[in-house]
């Protein structure tokens, strides 16, 4: 439920409200018993610095609820003018928009996180690439005329992990199961109770295996509405384009099997017609 479409688009809202926020927006921390003045003054990130632990940020990160939205919404400061602005689009339900899904495969995992298109994470090399192929559709489309420059935070990519705690492995594998019909006599001494085993991955059902342990998934989001159908036309171009790739590297793969498997037959046949009765002397070595 917390990889719900529409939970993901607040959470990623509710950050870069907090994000926006946190140079401007100040918590007391301990206050002083004799004046009633607030010992010092905390962003929402010095709260969590243990060097400022004696001037109240502890007390200052106990004050982070979710008073800081009304805090917020009510601060008549400009710097906070950002945050209302966003605020307010999250309480009128004005909220970003989830433009596409993509499962990624383990092969585009690969390219990604082996250092393929530079330095960053897969988020970053993804973001860049719909990007500029997003900027192309703006510059090409004679139909939209968007009132101003697109922001530069206009596009979010986020990779989403879901596993069973052991990433690509089958957890079970790294789990021991006691047996009480065989604990005993697998004991071997005295009647002491065996030890719990592994379970073979022959004695596993194979009917209630999943065919992956692990899920990994790209989800895009679009943060102003006005330009949501240029991001998904991106998005899907990108999928296209990375489909296309994927298809074209398989065949690589398969001919470099194929060709290979020629080359082993054509040496096995080269062996067996060297001098008379190869083929039983072959025979005789693979024995």
């Amino acid at each position: 439920v917390y990889q719900q479409k529409v939970v993901k688009e607040v959470e990623l809202m509710l950050s870069d409200i907090l994000y926006q926020a946190e140079p401007h927006l100040l918590i007391p921390g301990r206050f002083d018993e004799q004046t009633g003045t607030a010992v010092a003054l905390f962003t929402i990130s010095e709260t969590l610095d243990p060097a400022r632990e004696e001037e109240g940020a502890l007390e200052a990160y106990c004050r982070l609820t979710d008073s800081l939205l009304d805090l917020i919404q009510n601060s008549p400061s400009p710097s906070l003018a950002p945050s209302r602005a966003l605020l307010r689009r999250l309480r009128t339900r004005d909220l970003y928009s989830a433009v596409g899904t993509l499962r990624v495969r383990p092969s585009l995992a690969r390219v990604y996180e082996g250092g393929g298109g530079g330095g960053g994470t897969i988020e970053e090399k993804v973001h860049d690439e719909i990007l500029e192929r997003f900027h192309a559709l703006l510059s090409s489309s004679s139909s939209f005329s968007p009132p101003s420059s697109p922001p530069s935070d206009l596009i979010h990519v986020e990779l989403t992990i879901i596993h069973y705690g052991k990433g690509d492995r089958n957890p079970v594998h790294y789990m021991r199961f006691y047996s009480h019909a065989t604990g005993r006599r697998d004991g071997g001494r005295d009647g002491e109770r065996g030890l719990a085993r592994r379970v073979s991955p022959q004695q596993l059902e194979p009917c209630l295996l999943p065919q992956s342990f692990c899920s990994r998934k790209l989800r895009v989001f679009c943060k102003h509405r006005q330009y949501r159908d240029l991001v998904h036309q991106a998005f899907q171009s990108w999928c296209v384009a990375k489909q296309q790739e994927e298809e074209e590297e398989e065949e690589e793969d398969e001919g470099e099997v194929e060709g290979k498997e020629e080359r082993n037959l054509a040496g096995r046949g080269g062996g067996r017609g060297e001098g008379g009765g190869g083929g039983m002397n072959g025979h005789s070595r693979l024995i």
